[in-house]
């Protein structure tokens, strides 16, 4: 189990850019647990694809308005939207608002002082999360525990040596993102893209999970997959089975069977 989280967190990242390639909703992958698994430094691993995993830089934290949030993942669009230490919210009906409101990948209506509409933000992403406690509850809503893949770190060390890691990040960011994007540009590796994350989420389907959860699984490991091609030389590719294991049952999503 150990570096399953880091590997899927890393895939996530990258996942988010195929969001729109192949024409999915934005979800969420979830890591919570208590002080010390190393989810925070996790969070620095996925910025560092993209930007400076420095807190602050590219990672926010939830102490933020809802307007700030829909800026902050318009902004970033496609790339993936970071946010570190859910517990600052104390309303655990935000959660679920947060969740509806970022999974549709559109800011609300609003209008200007001047009369008319302001310019509403739109992104197609992975959105990236932390906290001491799950993001989904036993009264959310189905439609928010689908969009949500969840780690429990509670048992388990992300990182064997969370320090170097860090230290190595600060040192180490954003070459693997920019050349993951330069190879989407090819109309053949999209065209690559789309029919392996339609054979994942076939293989998915056979899980007894929603259809929502496998597509969004089915992006992650299309990414690692591919990746691990890239980058990796083929070696400790993410299966099927180890992230299944994160996957809600069509039991579970259900609000009637909660009842």
């Amino acid at each position: 189990k150990h570096g399953v989280a880091a590997k899927i967190l890393l895939a996530s990242s990258f996942a988010s850019v195929l969001v729109d390639v192949c024409d999915k909703l934005p979800f969420f992958l979830h890591l919570f647990g208590g002080s010390g698994a190393g989810k925070t430094v996790g969070l620095m691993l996925a910025a560092s694809v993209w930007a400076n995993p420095a807190i602050g830089k590219y990672i926010h934290n939830f102490n933020s308005t809802q307007v700030a949030q829909e800026l902050s993942a318009g902004f970033v669009n496609s790339m993936p939207l970071l946010l570190d230490e859910l517990q600052i919210i104390k309303d655990r009906k935000s959660f679920d608002d947060i969740i509806y409101q970022l999974s549709q990948g559109e800011g609300r209506l609003r209008g200007q002082k001047t009369g008319g509409l302001q310019k509403t933000m739109t992104w197609k992403n992975c959105i990236l999360t932390t906290g001491e406690n799950p993001i989904a509850s036993e009264i959310s809503g189905a439609g928010a525990m689908n969009r949500v893949i969840e780690i429990d770190c509670k048992d388990m060390k992300i990182f064997k040596d969370p320090v170097g890691a860090v230290e190595f990040l600060k040192d180490n960011y954003g070459f693997a993102g920019r050349l993951f994007v330069e190879w989407l540009q090819d109309e053949k590796n999209k065209d690559k893209v789309k029919t392996m994350q339609k054979q994942y989420q076939d293989i998915l389907s056979y899980c007894d999970t929603t259809d929502k959860q496998a597509s969004s699984a089915s992006l992650i490991l299309t990414a690692d997959t591919i990746i691990t091609e890239m980058f990796f030389n083929n070696e400790d590719i993410l299966s099927v089975e180890e992230l299944s294991e994160f996957l809600l049952s069509k039991k579970a999503v259900s609000i009637n069977d909660r009842a």
